[in-house]
């Protein structure tokens, strides 16, 4: 019986290592985010969005263009022969003849008008500067979102392996306390045990079933979130490897998250559109310059009555109710608004690269720990099971040193799969994690090469 019970336990001690270091047409990081970039909608959607923010520019060069339009008029007018408009000797005027000579007659006519603005006070170049800027920024926040939208994928993906492996070992956990319960029954039986070694284990396994129900349930729920996000099942999904080309101290890291921000890129932006917003407010008050060419003809086109006029109106701002000086200070508030959140936000980065540093050795060293863990766990399991084949100790201290087995390998997942994270919140903080940077093998989206517009005038 106990020869029995010791090949069990090395059957479960090898299954569980080979189900947690080999898998077979795995799932890796990139396949199922390669797969999420090319299906997901959320993806979709963040391209969508950026699109609609940066192509606005396009109906800003209308104001560069003269505006053209025709008009035509018909009608009939009416001649009062007498000295009082109150009566009805009114009578149309049906001599053609007399349409024609007359200037207070109403014919049928078409004007062609062609206006344009000479000068605005600049509104319309910072108008356009205003819009170029506004794409400018969503560009940073598309990279900023898309790194974002990659890290909840990561963290879909990490925490649904977490919690798989996790569940395996529950499930192993139960089979085995389920055996001991059936040998310390048959042991019962024989008078080799009491009732108090079959409560135990007992306990044990009532434990352990609560544990393998719970994370099942954990499993079927982050499965569907998995599906969800990346468009395929889990299956084989394995650990993606430690990156190599993080920076080498905090101070380099701090360097290169400052400098390369998409976030901090995004509110300066948006600091120089609120400028812009400024100045167009204080270009209200300058003069404005308008010219105005129009042809009117009669119909049908008769050349020899055709009129042409040409016309420059200057019209200079003198009182408007204050509202140059209110628009500009309501501007000048939100820049200023503006600033202070680029303040906090820097501030807000700093700290996350300094957390996240110190976060990311400390579980590294955590990892050494945590395989020497398992090491003597396994080591101790071994001798505790020798033990009480040999009926040296109770099956209590059997089913310690068996749960702290378990114990070891589900810490030893927690804190590698903690790790990894730690290393994406990096590279999201160094704008190294959008999907041209980690060589997805999809068609980019390059928000640079949508705007059609030059980044200067």
């Amino acid at each position: 019986m106990l020869t029995l019970l010791k090949k069990y336990i090395v059957a479960i001690l090898c299954s569980i290592f080979l189900t947690c270091s080999f898998s077979c047409g795995a799932i890796d990081i990139n396949t199922a985010l390669t797969n999420a970039y090319k299906n997901s909608v959320k993806f979709k959607l963040l391209q969508d969005e950026f699109l609609q923010q940066a192509n606005q520019y396009q109906k800003i060069y209308t104001s560069f263009i003269p505006e053209a339009h025709v008009s035509v008029v018909s009608g009939e007018r009416y001649h009062n022969p007498s000295n009082s408009l109150f009566n009805n000797n009114w009578f149309p005027e049906t001599n053609n003849l007399h349409r024609l000579q007359s200037p207070n007659v109403f014919t049928p006519k078409a004007e062609l008008t062609i206006s344009h603005n000479l000068f605005n006070g600049g509104q319309d170049i910072i108008k356009l500067k205003t819009i170029k800027q506004k794409s400018y920024a969503a560009k940073e926040k598309f990279y900023n979102d898309e790194q974002e939208l990659i890290y909840e994928g990561i963290e879909t993906y990490l925490n649904y392996y977490s919690f798989l492996e996790t569940s395996k070992l529950y499930e192993a956990k139960v089979h085995y306390f389920q055996k001991m319960l059936e040998i310390e029954k048959q042991k019962l039986d024989l008078g080799e045990s009491t009732s108090v070694s079959v409560a135990n284990a007992q306990v044990q396994l009532s434990k352990a079933l609560s544990e393998h129900i719970a994370s099942i349930t954990a499993v079927q729920n982050l499965e569907k979130k998995f599906y969800n996000f990346f468009g395929i099942l889990p299956s084989n999904i394995e650990l993606p490897r430690i990156s190599n080309d993080l920076e080498n101290s905090e101070t380099a890291l701090m360097n290169s998250a400052l400098n390369n921000s998409f976030v901090l890129n995004y509110y300066k932006n948006q600091i120089l559109e609120q400028q812009l917003k400024v100045k167009f407010c204080r270009a209200a008050v300058l003069p404005k310059i308008n010219a105005q060419f129009s042809v009117i003809s009669p119909l049908p086109f008769q050349p020899e009555h055709s009129t042409a006029t040409f016309a420059v109106e200057m019209r200079i701002p003198i009182f408007n109710h204050n509202t140059a000086f209110l628009d500009s200070r309501t501007e000048i508030r939100a820049l200023n608004m503006l600033i202070s959140q680029y303040k906090d936000k820097l501030e807000q980065i700093k700290m996350s690269v300094a957390s996240e540093w110190k976060q990311y050795n400390s579980i590294k060293q955590q990892i050494e720990y945590s395989d020497d863990y398992v090491k003597f766990a396994t080591i101790a399991l071994s001798a505790t099971q020798h033990e009480y084949e040999l009926g040296n100790i109770r099956i209590t201290d059997l089913l310690k040193a068996q749960n702290n087995f378990y114990d070891s390998k589900i810490e030893n997942i927690k804190v590698n799969v903690a790790l990894l994270k730690h290393m994406y919140k990096i590279k999201q903080l160094t704008n190294k994690l959008t999907a041209k940077s980690l060589n997805l093998k999809v068609n980019y989206f390059i928000p640079e090469q949508k705007q059609k517009f030059k980044k200067t005038l």
